[in-house]
Parts: structure tokens; C-alpha cells; sequence
């Protein structure tokens, strides 16, 4: 075989598999485009938008999943409010604006965000924390770095690793050359089809972005044993993100004497949102004022 035929044989099915993976992939953003809807002046998605809310001088910073916005966490954010808190929860880089937008995020600039939000709120004293799924992840580094933090409420946290994005992390690269965007979407992570339907979040995962996420798992992980301050996690013995054997084993690897773990039943893996929400609301808020409580009376 000539060269040039050699050069011909394996051009054509490259090229045909180029123009499948674009239109897979220009197809999934489209479809994630058109369920989020508009986006506002600022490029953001209607309803994605970061939540402040001044209130006292207790001050709690709530952080987003992966892929997910404020939204998630608004009623939360809206239910601390109520109660005396100023809470913020930020839009991290890359969520609730395009895919494109998404998939040229990175680790570093969603950690940076979160250290960013909390500088922001430290003038003002010490920062509760609360994360959910890959907020939690955030959470613990921050909380890590912060011993001075109250409390730390961890919903559904992303601290340990499944094993397809553990493979993930080896291929992505060559899973990337077929399908650059998967849909990442299913209906267990929220339960509550209104809850669901409100949702901002992408349901779309960029393949580039699984080594991004699993790096910064592994990192939170490694700071748990550093993790000092009052600790509850809540969660859902339904999730279908987070294994119930990941989160006990990451559990017993926090550092804190003040440490408590809360199942839920009957709900997916966003619970801020999904059935029996209230509860969890009323769990967060019973552990940051209680820590909140005792921390003022130490300081007095």
C-alpha cells in the first residue's frame, strides 16, 4: 500500500469520527442550553445567581456541588437568613453560565473561589461552613486551613471516590476523543419532581473535567485528619451519587472530637432540596447555632 493510500485510509475515519463527536457534543450543550434557559446581562443563567443575604454578625458560607448553582442552596441560604445568619453562597467559576464555560473551569479556580468568599466574609468573624457534594470537598480544605471556624456542616460530600471516576481519571483522554460532553443526568439525585425541574445545574459532565474533580477529592481527603472544628454530615441512605460505605470511612477520618453523621432516607443526593428538606434545614441550622453558641462563650 502506497503512503498516500495508507494516509487516506486513516484520515477518513478520523475525520468521520471528528463530525460525529462534534455534533454528539454541540447536541448535549444545545439541550442543556435550551432546558436552563436564558442567560442574564451578566451571562449567567436566570435563577443560577449567587445568594447574599446580611443579616447579624454570625456569618456562614454556603458552597454548590459540581456542576450545580446557588439554586440548591438558596432555600437554605433563605431559611439560615430567617434565623439571624448573613449568608453567602457564590456562583463558583464555570456553573450556571454555558457548557463551554463549564468545561474551561478548573480545580484551582473553584478552590480559589471559595477562599475568595470566605476572605470576603472573615472581616466580620469567624465563618461557618456548610458544602454540598462537591461543596463539601471545599469546605473541608477551607475548614482545614480555618481551625477558628464554629462549625462545619457537610450535605452529601463528595469525599470519596467511585470506582468509574477513579478509571475516569486514567481515561479520560481517551474517552474525550469520542465524546467530549456526556449527559450526566438522572432523575434519583432529586427525588421531588418540582425540586427537580427547578434545578440550574448543567447535567451535563465535559469528560476533561473528571481528573479536575477527582484531584480535588483526593485533596479534601487528605485534610480530613486536620479537620478540627464541630463536624456533622447529613445525607441520604438513597443517594445514588455518594456510596453510604464512602462517607462512613470518610467520617471516621475527621479529625474532630465534635463530630456527628445523620442519615436521611427517601430522598436523592441534592438533599438541600429534595423531600424532607425542612429537616435538613432545621438539622444545619440546630448544628451552626449550637457551635455558634459555644464558640461566642468561649471567646467572651
Amino acid at each position: 500500500m502506497r503512503w498516500v493510500d495508507l494516509v487516506r485510509a486513516v484520515a477518513l475515519p478520523l475525520a468521520a469520527l471528528a463530525a460525529v463527536r462534534a455534533v454528539v457534543a454541540r447536541r448535549i450543550a444545545r439541550d442543556a442550553a435550551d432546558r436552563l434557559g436564558p442567560l442574564d446581562d451578566e451571562g449567567v443563567v436566570r435563577g443560577a445567581e449567587a445568594v447574599a443575604l446580611d443579616a447579624g454578625p454570625r456569618t456562614v458560607l454556603l458552597l454548590h456541588g459540581f456542576g450545580d448553582t446557588p439554586e440548591s442552596l438558596a432555600g437554605l441560604a433563605r431559611s439560615l437568613h430567617a434565623q439571624g445568619w448573613t449568608v453567602r453562597v457564590p456562583l463558583l467559576p464555570g456553573h450556571g453560565r454555558t457548557v463551554a464555560a463549564f468545561a474551561a473551569s478548573r480545580r484551582t479556580d473553584w478552590e480559589a473561589a471559595a477562599r475568595a468568599a470566605h476572605a470576603a466574609l472573615a472581616g466580620r468573624g469567624p465563618v461557618a461552613l456548610v458544602g454540598q457534594s462537591m461543596g463539601a470537598a471545599l469546605a473541608v480544605q477551607l475548614a482545614a486551613a480555618h481551625p477558628e471556624t464554629p462549625a462545619l456542616v457537610l450535605l452529601a460530600p463528595l469525599l470519596s471516590l467511585t470506582p468509574e471516576l477513579e478509571r475516569g481519571e486514567r481515561w479520560w483522554w481517551l474517552l474525550a476523543v469520542v465524546r467530549p460532553l456526556l449527559d450526566s443526568r438522572d432523575d434519583r439525585s432529586i427525588l421531588d419532581p418540582t425540586a427537580r425541574d427547578a434545578s440550574r445545574g448543567y447535567g451535563v459532565l465535559p469528560v476533561r473535567l473528571v481528573p479536575e474533580l477527582v484531584g480535588l477529592v483526593r485533596a479534601a481527603v487528605a485534610l480530613l485528619s486536620r479537620v478540627r472544628v464541630p463536624v456533622r454530615i447529613i445525607q441520604s441512605r438513597d443517594d445514588n451519587r455518594v456510596s453510604v460505605a464512602g462517607t462512613e470511612a470518610a467520617f471516621a477520618r475527621i479529625g474532630s472530637r465534635t463530630k456527628d453523621l445523620v442519615w436521611r432516607t427517601n430522598a436523592g443526593h441534592v438533599v438541600s432540596v429534595d423531600t424532607g428538606r425542612d429537616a435538613v434545614w432545621s438539622l444545619v441550622a440546630a448544628w451552626l447555632t449550637e457551635h455558634s453558641v459555644e464558640d461566642a462563650a468561649r471567646s467572651a
